[in-house]
């Protein structure tokens, strides 16, 4: 059996948090346990649209955020800009 050493921390809205703890709690798994099985299913299922759309809306909502903090930090430095 592999040993589980690695870990991976992944950031979450608040709102998000609090779904997923309820979701783990509703099915009766730990946190981590619920979260390992997502992540097991998602990379088991790579193939399917549903899950490479969902893939690609977070790459895009990812680079909207980066874009927002880009110029939330320009605005800080120089001014607010147009």
């Amino acid at each position: 059996m592999a040993t589980l050493d690695k870990h991976q921390a992944v950031p979450l809205t608040s709102e998000e948090l609090e779904a997923f703890r309820e979701a783990a709690k509703t099915s009766a798994f730990t946190t981590g346990l619920f979260a390992r099985a997502l992540l097991r299913y998602a990379l088991a299922h790579l193939d399917d649209p549903a899950v490479m759309q969902a893939i690609a809306d977070e790459k895009a909502a990812a680079a909207q955020r980066l874009s927002d903090g880009a110029k939330i930090a320009v605005a800080a430095r120089w001014g607010t800009t147009k």
